[in-house]
């Protein structure tokens, strides 16, 4: 049997409920209570509570279309290294599908090798660049570089990591480096051989200050492997080549 029933409004997290209390006779306990909240003529609107959701849902759509494209490219790229017999037509066309794929404005590969010092340096090897962009290969001060304008990138790269990020949170002297080539935003995957570090792949954003996701990155890692697999076998068979001449 009930008794003693409150009843009135009370605000919580902005909203007027409908509260009511009511003392439960059991067990001759009056110290039981049933407590009732009512949001009367409460409605929840669309247009104000489901953007952040929605947002979200869209933002992960677009995602995952990116991850995928990203992944048929690589998948179409890797084709062309199976296919092709001479190294250089078969790794700049890859290029060109990976960074359609990927969109961006350039993609590269550089090579890593010893001046007479013994310094770390890199080379461009290999460039695609959409039209609007002019190609680094046209500029001679940048087809060969030193690692110390770059700090902790050989350390990082030759440990087999990538690197990824927007220019604007890059320590000096790299962000000078990288504002010079116009670049906002950037994803570096190391490339391999069974020699060891050969040099790495480059990707490009002069539009916008992307966040590359792991996901795309690894699927570019993998590509980077197979392109250290492609490289590697044909300089296995160039040594032989000579060997026998």
């Amino acid at each position: 049997e009930a008794r003693n029933t409150y009843r009135g409004n009370i605000g919580l997290a902005g909203i007027v409920l409908e509260c009511s209390i009511t003392s439960l006779e059991e067990n001759e306990n009056p110290a039981n209570f049933l407590i009732s909240l009512k949001s009367p003529n409460f409605e929840v609107h669309e247009e104000e509570c489901v953007p952040a959701v929605r947002k979200r849902d869209e933002d992960a759509e677009k995602n995952l279309r990116e991850r995928d494209r990203i992944m048929a490219g690589a998948a179409l790229a890797t084709n062309q290294l199976l296919i092709l017999g001479e190294m250089g037509l078969a790794l700049n066309q890859s290029l060109e599908i990976l960074g359609c794929s990927a969109n961006v404005d350039r993609a590269y590969i550089y090579e890593h090798y010893l001046d007479e010092s013994g310094g770390h340096q890199i080379r461009l090897r290999y460039e695609w660049a959409r039209d609007t962009v002019q190609p680094r290969m046209c500029r001679p001060d940048l087809g060969y570089m030193s690692y110390s304008s770059l700090p902790g990138w050989f350390e990082t790269l030759s440990g087999g990591m990538p690197m990824r990020g927007k220019t604007s949170d890059q320590p000096m002297p790299a962000r000078l480096l990288l504002e010079k080539l116009g670049v906002l935003s950037f994803l570096i995957v190391p490339i391999f051989t069974t020699d060891g570090f050969w040099g790495f792949i480059g990707f490009d954003d002069r539009e916008r200050e992307r966040i590359w996701s792991w996901g795309e990155a690894s699927i570019l890692m993998t590509m980077a492997s197979a392109i250290g697999g492609f490289i590697g076998r044909f300089e296995t068979e160039a040594a032989l080549k000579e060997s026998e001449e």
